[in-house]
């Protein structure tokens, strides 16, 4: 159930997707409607509340009626998925390792401690892989934002309002050659897919800056007047 919160929270996009589950638009709007209907549904029965959770969960396994039965064993949410879980595991296991905790009182899913020993065991039987725990902040930079970034130079940092991701992701103006977006009602990198009649305006814009900074970058190191066709192009979104 956390992993369907989780995704369903990291791909909130304003349209209908099918790459990771078959989802309908604004996912998490539908999954709360779904929760409060099925508590209207069953304000009587002392388990109202387990009532209401699995109807938020069954927008992620089962929006579209898709399978007759849900397979509840662990880990078949991963193995059964739009996209093959593995990669981003072997990822996990190796150069880019997650961390992940969650208190109840900071968060709406139960405890859940984080172990280094038993993570790095975990890596090492699933997938023959130990994990290099500070390898990303020691390669790419990032404990002082600020400081690690100041001489970098032709990088768009995007982030989404409703992406879980921009926890970590760099919000603020770093330096002047590099150009920072906080974008609102954006969830995961919705900037960066294809464009829909239904993307909110904070996303078009993005685009559009993101698109005219590119093109102001082409012309510095080739010399030409490519920012100028991309401003005079008319775009449709």
């Amino acid at each position: 159930m956390n992993y369907a919160f989780g995704t369903m929270v990291m791909v909130d996009y304003p349209y209908p997707t099918d790459f990771v589950a078959p989802l309908p638009a604004w996912p998490i709007n539908y999954a709360c409607q779904q929760a409060a209907d099925a508590a209207e549904t069953h304000k009587d029965d002392p388990l109202v509340d387990l009532w209401a959770m699995s109807a938020a969960a069954m927008v992620y396994g089962n929006y579209a009626h898709q399978v007759e039965c849900i397979d509840l064993t662990p880990n078949s949410t991963e193995d059964n998925s739009g996209l093959d879980g593995n990669g981003w595991g072997v990822q996990a296991c190796n150069e880019m390792a997650m961390p992940f905790a969650s208190r109840d009182s900071t968060s709406m899913f139960p405890p859940s401690e984080w172990n280094e020993k038993t993570n790095s065991a975990y890596c090492k039987a699933r997938y023959g892989e130990l994990p290099q725990y500070s390898w990303a902040l020691d390669y790419f930079g990032g404990y002082n934002p600020s400081k690690d970034f100041m001489k970098t130079s032709n990088i768009i940092f995007s982030n989404g309002e409703l992406d879980p991701w921009h926890a970590g992701g760099v919000l603020t103006d770093v330096s002047e050659a590099t150009t920072t977006l906080f974008i609102e009602n954006s969830a995961h990198h919705l900037d960066l897919r294809l464009p829909n009649e239904a993307d909110p305006d904070s996303v078009k814009i993005a685009r559009q800056i993101e698109t005219e900074t590119i093109a102001k970058w082409i012309d510095q190191y080739q010399g030409t007047d490519f920012y100028e066709q991309v401003m005079t192009k008319q775009f449709t979104q």
